[in-house]
């Protein structure tokens, strides 16, 4: 499908404020980087703001998120909490709550997710496949919808060889699978297939499936804009420098881990005809994939889009522990050789490597259908001019150093207390 022309500021801002949203997932980081922009950016018409937990835990939660963020938009009827559930049928509302919003939504931005790297085939569909595809049949009631955005992930193509992947959808292999019955298999075995490990995770798999069964259920029903972010690091601005809330960023949390756990066996996978980490370690700011979503919402674009790294600064894992490394206290400094590279796979790799799964592919997430709005203006600008992407590197190790240490105090603690046992 061929993008429309090249948006400009006054044609997004004029566009947004006609707008009803209904956003899930706004106690995440994107979803809250969503939420900001939306009420504060590009200020839309009404957002229905969907919440499983209590009205007032979901209000302290975005408080301590983003502290004075949405306090004015909650003093007018610009921000409406709709307690519901994404699992549950018809978001499990009353029948008034639900006509009003078959009635007014324009948007959907189903930001919600739980990226558990460790949980199983099962579980990461019954949370990250099964609540898009019940949403998706929910908005084919919805008269006057514009645009259904599903947040994806890059790495549910991580199945793939390295090189580049594109922004379609891709075939598992020559023979493809029929997904139908994989999710099918995944409940009835309620657990991993045998297909499971072909991906980084079973999360991975799971957002796969979900593209793939969306498509094929309600690709030619609904307005459907797939959103396909690679690791979401800090925000670089908005809706404050370094914004991410705990467990958001999984850069952040890997490294935390390393540090805690003093790297066990060092062990990491080196990129295919290397004897280090010379792959691309895929990342981008939230408020980037944050303003990537919104002006292909605003563009009308359709189908599936990248916000990677290409969009940003490309890194290599070398590149990263170099600008890293000098920012790293001694209390938390790890014996050298602080990575060990296997080059050959003969080698276990250490647990961390493992579970975020550092296995040295070197993907290139293609990102052509945004290239174009670089040129685009205002809140939701692509532009870097200004930005120093080794110093915002600076920022980030040094905000995680108070948290690491203070965890790294209680498992040591905890340990000692064991071994008197």
């Amino acid at each position: 499908m061929a993008d429309a022309p090249p948006l400009t500021e006054a044609f997004y801002r004029e566009w947004f404020a006609k707008q009803t949203v209904l956003l899930t997932g706004a106690t995440g980081g994107l979803g809250g980087c969503l939420l900001f922009k939306l009420i504060h950016q590009v200020p839309v018409k009404k957002v229905f703001l969907l919440h499983r937990s209590s009205e007032k835990d979901t209000i302290a939660k975005l408080g301590k998120n983003m502290p004075g963020c949405i306090d004015e938009a909650m003093r007018t009827d610009q921000l409406e909490f709709i307690k519901g559930d994404i699992t549950a049928a018809n978001l499990d509302l009353d029948v008034r709550q639900l006509f009003v919003l078959q009635k007014t939504t324009t948007v959907i931005l189903n930001a919600a997710a739980n990226t558990s790297f460790i949980a199983d085939a099962h579980e990461s569909c019954k949370n990250n496949c099964l609540p898009a595809l019940g949403l998706a049949q929910l908005a084919l009631s919805f008269p006057q919808l514009a645009t259904f955005v599903q947040v994806s992930s890059a790495y549910a193509n991580s199945f793939l060889p390295d090189g580049e992947i594109t922004e379609i959808l891709q075939p598992f292999g020559e023979d493809d699978i029929d997904c139908e019955r994989e999710l099918d298999e995944i409940h009835l075995r309620r657990g991993n297939t045998s297909w499971t490990k072909q991906w980084a995770w079973p999360y991975a798999q799971a957002k796969y499936l979900m593209e793939r069964l969306l498509v094929q259920r309600y690709g030619s029903r609904l307005p459907l804009l797939i959103l396909r972010p690679s690791a979401i690091g800090p925000a670089l601005q908005d809706p404050y420098p370094l914004f991410g809330p705990a467990g958001s960023n999984p850069v952040e949390t890997a490294l935390g881990s390393y540090l805690v756990t003093g790297g066990g066996s060092r062990v990491w996978r080196a990129a295919s005809g290397s004897t280090s980490g010379s792959y691309i370690l895929d990342g981008i700011p939230v408020d980037f994939v944050s303003n990537v979503c919104l002006l292909h919402v605003a563009q009308g674009s359709q189908g599936i889009v990248h916000a990677a790294a290409q969009l940003y600064v490309v890194f290599t894992m070398d590149e990263l522990i170099a600008l890293a490394s000098p920012y790293i206290p001694s209390d938390l400094a790890m014996p050298a050789p602080c990575f060990k590279w296997d080059v050959n796979g003969s080698m276990e790799p250490c647990p961390v490597a493992t579970t975020f799964g550092f296995q040295g592919h070197n993907w290139i997430f293609d990102c052509r259908r945004s290239k174009s709005l670089r040129a685009v203006g205002g809140p939701l600008s692509l532009s870097l001019d200004g930005h120093d992407a080794k110093a915002y590197i600076k920022r980030r190790i040094e905000k995680i150093i108070p948290s690491t240490r203070a965890t790294k105090k209680r498992v040591a603690a905890r340990r000692r207390g064991m071994s008197k046992l």
